[in-house]
């Protein structure tokens, strides 16, 4: 049982203080004003870190040692023992090509044969087709008008109001919830491999613009060890990005690890494993960090951007959840490409367009399942519960794959919450090439590499049709064998009145009155592990994904060549001929009946198609360029400039219906590239959909689920990305960075995934002192050698001025009249109390070991 609260709770679930403990009524400061108590709190409520399960109260808990729940068991491991005499994995993993192998003498002779079941399955794929469409058109129209309320939110407002600060301190107390927003660590991961330099400096550019990186981003940089200097790589970010973030480290995912699958799935497992052990540990650093339970943990596309109220929303909705309903969180966002798409082909803009298309068809708030997509964010304590990512074969796609296994270990009760602020992403481009710089067939030869380059990320997205025979396999287990098939998070308490269906119709504030009279019930003892409902809606949206188009178009090619029906097909005297050598009977009524309707529903589709494409240009035309032209200026105004420039070079005015709409938060900085849809030029991408989903949907398909016939291995291919200037960096300093890596390098292929690398010494020549004065210590655990950080340095004094505007982008040096007591500028959220002896700067011309001092009580690094 947990202990018994030290303050009286109110029905809302806060802690209330009388007005006597409390020396301010400013609901902004309040939380600052008892530390002890907040730590307290704190640690009572987030501080577990082995993740044992909750307890229900002793009063209303069902009795687990009955003889019925003991037979159940029983039988849930006999079901568990026969379930494992059959070899699933490799049988399900071929059950999508040999479906699609049986589907081929189906598409011929299926009218002749079985003309019942044939037209019952083309009928089938039909209306899954127009329900698609349909979900996917609600779906546009959900994620355009709730990105323009994100933006236009304030997050922390919202997380004071609803929480009760505003309102107690109106009345004179002091509320405290258990994390507050301020406390919510975001962990951003950076998976890259061969990464352009200049693609990962303006990622970290975005998120150093961010009213709250310094002080609540943790960032990641998992380089791979077969990258050639990807240490000095790494370490040249860390050096420049330090003083922008709360911490910035990086990681080495080894080479060749074995049962590993090179790409990003295993350089994420990889790097979550470390820097969870990292928080687990925080307590042994010499930096203040908060417990795992108040991290969660970002990944993300080292070309990706994210606004700052992707975030903030993030930290909103974690910070407002009960403690137990944050274990099972994972963040959704929304995408759009509107960076480089002008400098690809047709047929790869307006297929990533239709990829966007289809991951926010599932994030509206009832659907049940809300598959994440490339970029998403995850609570540490979930990650942790179900082992971090997995790395081998089936695990290609990552985001899907992870959000199966949460699926199944939190028994189809992950909570999932949509986030309409987008990752912004680039499209696949070809492989530059100097040969044909100045060739008269450089267009014709930069066409087709980009199509190539397509096709072979297109295949590598359909490569994770494995997570279909995954899914397959992990259903049997939970519907058979529940408790045998038991993962760590299936003991957590569900109570017998919780309605999964309204799971975000709710706030997520856990202010309902029922929380304290419920009654907990076992889950392992009571319910399967999945329902099975929620299971069928599973499958389908996997069927939707990895097999539906290509079966569909498989069918719709051969019967309107094959069969001569006057509504659907082609050519009737080549329909009669070939109909004529497989039959000499005319086409069944059944099977023309279903030709004919269905044609009709191919035409019906055109009508949720238009709402569809209508609300996607008002979608990407805001997420893309009004909501950056209209952000609020008081953070950073140039920040909003550049973003109006930016839509002033491209032609693009926001409209006065937006303008009057409402103020939008600080966003941050824009990305540099930017992409605007215009009509009529538009109406060529859509007219192009069906070539491109032949080219990069259908034959993708054809040919992975083929390939897993023989081998589930694919050898993964780094998709080329646009190349950016060298000014487009925020942080473009002069230093020049070697590195003894031979220690570094030389690791055993083997090592433990719990153990951090150890860094080998490290020597830096700078220019400027203020640059390796403010690196601050790696990242490593405590029985690990610290790195040593030997500086080179040139003329400097106590506190440089230029400290926080040293070779700063134009946009994002701070105001003059941001300084601190010693006439220093600093960046806006650095505060107002940050001093000298936070860093040790080296004297002129001499070498020293130079080492962060943690940050001294009292200042705003460490005060809410």
């Amino acid at each position: 049982m947990p202990p018994s609260r030290p303050f009286p709770r109110s029905l809302s679930g806060a802690f209330t203080v009388p007005a006597a403990n409390a020396a301010v009524h400013n609901p902004e400061q309040l939380w600052a004003s008892d530390a002890v108590l907040r730590s307290a709190v704190l640690e009572e409520s987030t501080g577990r870190v082995s993740l044992p399960a909750p307890q229900p109260p002793a009063s209303h808990a069902l009795d687990v040692g009955t003889d019925l729940q003991q037979q159940m068991h029983r039988k849930w491991r006999r079901a568990r023992s026969a379930l494992d005499a059959v070899p699933w994995k490799p049988l399900l993993q071929r059950l999508p090509g040999i479906w699609l192998l049986m589907l081929m003498p189906f598409a011929v002779l299926g009218p002749v044969r079985t003309p019942v079941l044939f037209a019952v399955y083309y009928t089938l794929l039909h209306a899954m087709f127009l329900a698609n469409n349909l979900r996917s058109a609600y779906g546009m129209f959900v994620a355009y008008h709730e990105a323009r309320t994100c933006s236009r939110t304030d997050w922390r407002d919202r997380f004071l109001r609803t929480t009760g600060a505003v309102a107690a301190s109106r009345a004179g107390s002091l509320v405290l919830h258990d994390l507050h927003f301020d406390d919510v660590r975001h962990l951003i991961i950076l998976p890259n491999y061969k990464e352009d330099v200049h693609t990962l400096r303006e990622t970290l550019d975005v998120l150093a613009s961010h009213p709250c990186a310094r002080r609540q981003y943790t960032v990641c940089l998992a380089m791979e060890e077969s990258e050639s200097g990807a240490v000095e790589k790494a370490l040249a970010l860390v050096a420049d990005y330090a003083v922008y973030f709360s911490h910035i480290t990086y990681t080495l995912h080894p080479a060749g690890r074995l049962g590993e699958m090179r790409g990003k799935s295993s350089n994420v497992a990889w790097a979550s494993r470390e820097m969870a052990a990292h928080f687990a540990n925080a307590s042994a650093t010499p930096q203040s960090l908060p417990p795992s339970s108040a991290v969660v943990v970002t990944v993300m596309d080292a070309d990706s951007a994210f606004a700052a109220d992707y975030f903030a929303a993030v930290a909103f909705h974690y910070s407002v959840a009960s403690p137990d309903r944050r274990r099972l969180m994972m963040f959704a966002p929304s995408t759009v490409f509107d960076r480089n798409a002008s400098a690809v082909p047709t047929f790869v803009r307006v297929t990533d367009v239709f990829w966007s298309i289809g991951v926010m068809s599932n994030l509206y708030s009832s659907s049940p399942v809300k598959i994440p997509c490339s970029a998403y964010s995850v609570a540490m304590d979930l990650a942790t519960a179900v082992g971090f990512w997995d790395a081998g074969p089936e695990a290609i796609g990552e985001d899907l794959h992870m959000y199966l296994k949460c699926f199944f270990a939190t028994r189809g009760r992950v909570v999932v919450v949509p986030i309409y602020s987008p990752a912004s992403q680039c499209n696949v481009e070809a492989a530059s090439s100097t040969a044909i710089t100045k060739s008269i067939w450089r267009p014709f030869v930069h066409t087709v590499a980009g199509l190539r380059a397509r096709y072979v990320q297109a295949r590598r997205h359909l490569w994770g049709s494995l997570d279909t025979g995954y899914s397959l396999r992990r259903s049997l287990y939970a519907l058979a064998a529940p408790a045998a098939d038991a993962d760590p998070l299936v003991a957590y308490p569900r109570y017998a009145d919780d309605d999964d269906s309204d799971k975000l119709a709710k706030p997520d504030y856990y202010t309902d009155r029922r929380h304290h009279t419920r009654t907990a019930v076992s889950t392992a003892a009571t319910s399967p592990a999945v329902r099975p409902g929620l299971i069928l809606v599973l499958l389908h949206r996997l069927l939707e994904a990895h097999i539906l188009m290509g079966h569909l178009f498989l069918l719709i090619i051969v019967s309107s060549i094959l069969l001569p029906v006057p509504t659907t097909c082609v050519s009737p005297a080549l329909a009669s001929m070939l109909w004529s050598a497989v039959s000499d009977q005319p086409v069944h009524a059944v099977v023309d009946a279903a030709l004919a309707a269905c044609f009709w529903l191919r035409l019906l589709c055109l009508v949720p198609n238009t709402a569809m494409i209508f609300y996607y240009e008002k979608y990407h035309a805001w997420v893309g360029f009004h909501r950056w032209a209209l952000q609020d200026p008081t953070h950073n105004p140039a920040a909003r400039e550049r973003a109006r420039d930016i839509a002033a070079s491209l032609k693009v005015v926001v409209p006065a219906a937006e303008v009057a709409f409402g103020k939008v938060q600080h966003l941050g900085l824009r990305p540099s590239l930017a992409y605007a849809r215009r009509f009529p030029t538009c109406v060529f991408d859509w007219l192009a959909v069906p070539i491109a989903g032949l080219l990069f949907y259908v034959i993708p398909q054809f040919d992975a689920q083929l390939s897993h016939l023989f081998t589930n291995a694919l050898v993964y291919t780094v998709a080329a990305k646009p190349s950016l200037p060298t000014s487009a960096s925020i942080s473009n300093t002069a230093a020049t960075v070697t590195v003894n890596t031979a220690a570094e390098l030389t690791r055993r292929k083997t090592s433990s995934a719990d153990a951090l690398p150890a860094l080998s010494t490290v020597v830096v020549d700078v220019t400027a002192a203020s640059v390796i004065s403010r690196l601050p210590a790696p990242i490593r655990l405590p029985d690990r050698r610290p790195a040593v950080i030997s500086a080179v340095t040139g003329a400097s004094d106590d506190l440089p001025s230029h400290l926080a505007a040293h070779r700063l982008h134009p946009h994002l040096r701070p105001r003059a009249a941001s300084s601190t007591a010693s006439g220093s500028a600093f960046p806006p959220d650095f505060g107002a109390d940050v001093s000298a002896k936070m860093y040790a700067a080296a004297p002129a011309g001499s070498t020293q070991h130079v080492q962060q001092l943690p940050p001294q009580s009292g200042t705003a690094a460490n005060t809410a």
